[in-house]
């Protein structure tokens, strides 16, 4: 009897150590992969941070000089600081915390325990830059303070000063970072003096003491410019410092007093080599903000206090530009004058400048001198034109007048043209300079100077006899000049849009000031539409608006005409409603038989569909559909009928107003089945009748998209959105067996697939079909791991579903599998199938997503307990006698506490999950009543954990 019961208790031993093998040592969960090989290590580097802190923190349990445990700790510390550089430079994504929050703990740490130690210097300063690097401003300077105050003598104090003013400035505490700044300026000459006093002068401009903080930013300039002034001699970071505080200095110069400051503050500087730069960065900064006149004032103030300085002709152009750039012509013309009287040729600059400060003029030069003689030319020439239009009555009184100054005029130009040439005696435009001087503008082709003459005699002095004849002839040397641009430019040219508009300028003035000109209409309208053309739309509008006023003399072709332009033009300033009553009065003056009455009538229709179009812009939908739809009664035949009325049918959907838009639809789809847009009304059909529940019709009407639509990916669509509707509607088997086909056809899209093949599994499960509710589950498994780049979190998702549903399944067989003797068969069975359902529960669980790693950490321990429980309640061998069953129940307790305890751990770590990371679901709450039922005694006890979240590592 001893030996069959010693039998019996080897014999459970082993069947239950076989079953712990999933838990302890072996081929575990934790190592195995799905095709069941082991697991690799990755090699990685042969000492890492973590590596070494484990090093020291494992020398530190054996260590009890608490010196050495101090030096130690801070090594730690100083890893910890390591890895977060490390981690930083490295691009690793940053922890919730930040990268240097175990160094900042660790630090703080040290400091805590050791508050008197020598080191905590370079704790606190190591720290500080932690927070400082952790965005914790506040903090890094909390330290950097403690670390100035308790250790003054610290070697890298100056450092720390400068830091706190940086600190200090960025969180806007301006006053404390300029004294800040001055601790470090008041120290002996350091790495940081320069920066200490730019950023003071930062600080103190902040505060608004603008003349202090030009004072600091003048030392930072003085100590750093050499004497020759060449910004290149200095390094790169110098360069750049210069530049910053040239920038900040202008800022501050136009806050202190502008362009007199300068002068003020730097009148007994005048050696100083970048006094000049001060003037040129002010007049700069004026000039980016459009301040134009303040710009070239401060320009001059250089000009006119330094007359020797060898910059002097650079910040004079700048002068001149910056009026350029502002548009002061008047202030132009005698800048320029000065600027050749000064530096040019026959000057006394000239001729005491290096060759190269002559080379630095030269372009300018060459600029200014052409401007000026092509002025002066030009002006003589339309003095000339003047004097020739003249009527015979004034010639005796201004013939001297307009000679003399003509002749001024000329006389100005050829000083021009010949310094210029004396000048590039060697330039490639000296043979035009030549004939510059020509006469025969107008039959020489130069239509521009010939205008001048026209308008002048038309609209200066209004010619009676001449006067119209001049404007309109000057309307055709634009329209000459025109030709030559485009010729020229081409028809898209900047230079021959600007001349156009100036062409559309001489029609207007032309039919304003002759009214009475029988030419007067018809050049109206020909300005008109040229403004169209041009887009200018509202005087292109005024000019048509002007002939359809006129009650007399107007032909109706020309009245015709106007109302179109009227329309043309209401139509592109977005006024539809107004453009389509023109159009329709445009139309009273059309014959119905004219090809142009179908021209306007589509016009009209366009107009109506704007306003519909307008409508949506304004977030007015209703209207929009009202107008869409209005087209039907007004404009049926128009091209835009269908469009609209699509648009309308989308609108209503939009609106919810899914009734009115399957009308419109089915309309579409019956009357229209040649019309571009009609492959999209079935396809907008279908989501019709989808949105309003009729899921036959739905169904339905995409399965005839599957089979008729053009385009495959459309029918591809149809498949699945018709499977989901049959399955709405109640009608399983057809949706499984469109799923089916869709899954088996189709490899893409990867989302999709992924969707038919759940579909699939739920429906099968759904029907009881367990075998093939298995197999997609399969599928669905094999489709997420094979994945690669296409995996999403959704596909993740459906794979531990997946596992766990096939979990489930074999934890139902394990139910039914019940303990019996002999054992030995039984126990095999019911553990083979705990193993199965366990492994598909890792396998969810390995997916980390929160919902099923507690529902695999709940379904394990509950399976678990199930055998602990079968194990208590498993059947004992008859014979026994009474000592030998107490030794048996004995020995079942103590192999089953140990799934008991398992269970109990995992329930608890779903609990842990509801405190640490405050996250609650029905896994979370079923364990509560698991451990509720299991340790009612126990339960507030924390438990230690093995959690899937750590144990399959």
């Amino acid at each position: 009897m001893f030996f069959r019961m010693k039998y019996y208790l080897l014999l459970l031993s082993y069947l239950l150590l076989s079953a712990c093998a999933i838990f302890g040592g072996g081929n575990t969960l934790g190592n195995l992969d799905d095709d069941g090989s082991l697991l690799h290590d990755i090699d990685m580097p042969v000492v890492m941070h973590d590596e070494v802190r484990n090093q020291y923190t494992d020398i530190l349990k054996d260590v009890d000089d608490a010196e050495l445990k101090q030096q130690i700790k801070r090594r730690i510390a100083g890893v910890d600081m390591l890895q977060g550089d490390y981690k930083s430079l490295k691009g690793d994504k940053a922890p919730p915390k930040g990268y240097y929050a175990k160094a900042i703990k660790s630090y703080e740490k040290l400091l805590k325990e050791y508050p008197d130690a020598a080191e905590n210097s370079t704790a606190l300063y190591q720290v500080s830059k932690a927070y400082e690097l952790s965005g914790q401003t506040k903090k890094a300077l909390q330290a950097l303070n403690k670390l100035v105050t308790k250790y003054p003598g610290f070697s890298e104090i100056v450092e720390a000063q400068f830091r706190i003013g940086e600190l200090q400035f960025n969180l806007g505490q301006y006053y404390p970072a300029e004294k800040a700044y001055t601790q470090v300026i008041n120290k002996s000459e350091n790495a940081y003096t320069n920066s200490a006093y730019y950023m003071r002068g930062w600080s103190l401009y902040k505060q608004s003491l603008y003349d202090d903080s030009l004072e600091d930013f003048s030392k930072v300039l003085t100590r750093l410019m050499p004497k020759s002034g060449d910004t290149s001699q200095l390094s790169k970071s110098n360069q750049t410092l210069v530049k910053d505080t040239m920038h900040a200095m202008s800022l501050g110069f136009s806050h202190a007093g502008g362009a007199a400051k300068i002068t003020k503050m730097y009148k007994r500087k005048s050696d100083l080599q970048y006094t000049w730069m001060l003037y040129d960065g002010l007049g700069g900064l004026y000039l980016s903000k459009e301040r134009f006149e303040d710009s070239a004032e401060s320009y001059r103030e250089f000009v006119k206090q330094y007359p020797n300085s060898k910059e002097r002709p650079k910040i004079h152009a700048q002068l001149i530009n910056a009026y350029v750039q502002g548009g002061f012509i008047k202030q132009v013309l005698p800048e320029k004058e000065g600027y050749v009287k000064n530096y040019g040729i026959y000057s006394d600059y000239w001729q005491q400048a290096t060759q190269k400060e002559q080379q630095f003029i030269t372009p300018s030069l060459k600029k200014y001198i052409k401007e000026l003689a092509t002025h002066y030319h030009a002006e003589g020439q339309k003095l000339k034109s003047d004097v020739q239009h003249v009527s015979s009555v004034e010639v005796s009184k201004t013939h001297k007048k307009y000679t003399l100054a003509k002749q001024q005029a000329f006389n100005q130009a050829a000083h021009y043209y010949k310094e210029y040439m004396a000048t590039f005696p060697k330039d490639k435009t000296i043979p035009q300079m030549v004939f510059m001087q020509s006469e025969a503008y107008f039959d020489g082709g130069q239509f521009d100077l010939a205008i001048l003459g026209y308008e002048k005699t038309a609209y200066d002095y209004k010619d009676k006899i001449k006067g119209a004849d001049a404007g309109y002839a000057s309307i055709m040397a634009y329209i000459e000049q025109g030709k030559l641009f485009e010729d020229k430019y081409g028809e898209k040219s900047k230079r021959l849009k600007d001349w156009r508009e100036k062409t559309v300028d001489s029609q207007l003035r032309f039919a304003q000031t002759f009214k009475s000109d029988k030419r007067s209409s018809a050049v109206l309208t020909k300005a008109a539409e040229e403004l169209i053309a041009l887009k200018e739309y509202q005087r292109a509008m005024v000019a048509a608006q002007s002939i359809v006023n006129q009650k007399k003399g107007v032909e109706t072709k020309l009245k015709r005409s106007a109302y179109g332009i009227i329309a043309r033009c209401q139509f592109e300033l977005a006024l539809y409603s107004d453009a389509e009553q023109s159009y329709k009065t445009q139309l009273t003056f059309i014959g119905k038989k004219s090809k142009d009455f179908a021209l306007v009538k589509e016009r009209i229709a366009i107009t109506i569909y704007k306003q519909g179009e307008l409508a949506v812009k304004e977030g007015n939908k209703p209207l929009a559909i009202q107008q869409f739809l209005r087209l039907k009664v007004e404009a049926a035949q128009s091209t835009v009928r269908v469009s609209a009325q699509y648009d309308a049918a989308t609108y209503l959907l939009q609106l919810n107003q899914i009734k009115e838009a399957i009308v419109e639809l089915k309309e579409l789809k019956s009357k229209f089945p040649n019309h571009t847009l009609a492959p999209e009304f079935p396809r907008k059909l279908a989501y019709a009748y989808g949105e309003n529940k009729q899921y036959k019709r739905a169904a339905n009407e995409y399965m005839a998209l599957h089979w008729n639509d053009k385009i495959p990916d459309v029918r591809r669509d149809a498949l699945f959105f018709a499977a989901e509707f049959f399955e709405k509607n109640g009608d399983t088997n057809t949706a499984i067996d469109h799923y089916k086909r869709w899954a088996k056809t189709f490899e893409q899209p990867f989302d999709t697939r992924m969707e038919a093949r759940y579909k699939l599994a739920y429906l099968y499960k759904k029907k009881n079909d367990l075998n093939r509710h298995l197999f997609w589950l399969r599928r669905i498994i094999a489709g997420d791991k094979n994945a690669a780049d296409q995996r999403t979190i959704r596909s993740m998702w459906l794979g531990a579903w997946a596992n766990a549903e096939y979990g489930d399944y074999w934890r139902i067989e394990f139910n039914r599998t019940r303990l019996k003797l002999p054992l030995n068969n039984s126990l095999a069975k019911k553990n083979e199938r705990l193993k199965n359902a366990t492994d598909r529960y890792s396998q969810a669980a390995a997916y980390n997503i929160l919902e099923f790693v507690t529902r695999a950490s709940y379904s394990t321990a509950d399976i678990y307990n199930q055998f602990s429980q079968a194990l208590m309640n498993s059947p004992r061998p008859r014979g026994l006698k009474p000592l030998e069953l107490e030794q048996y129940e004995l020995l079942l307790e103590d192999e089953a506490l140990p799934f008991e305890d398992l269970a109990i751990d995992l329930f608890q770590g779903n609990i842990d999950r509801a405190w640490e990371k405050s996250e609650f679901n029905e896994w979370i709450e079923k364990s509560y009543a698991a451990m509720a039922s299991i340790m009612p005694a126990r339960f507030g006890k924390k438990e230690q954990l093995i959690t899937y979240g750590e144990g399959i590592k």
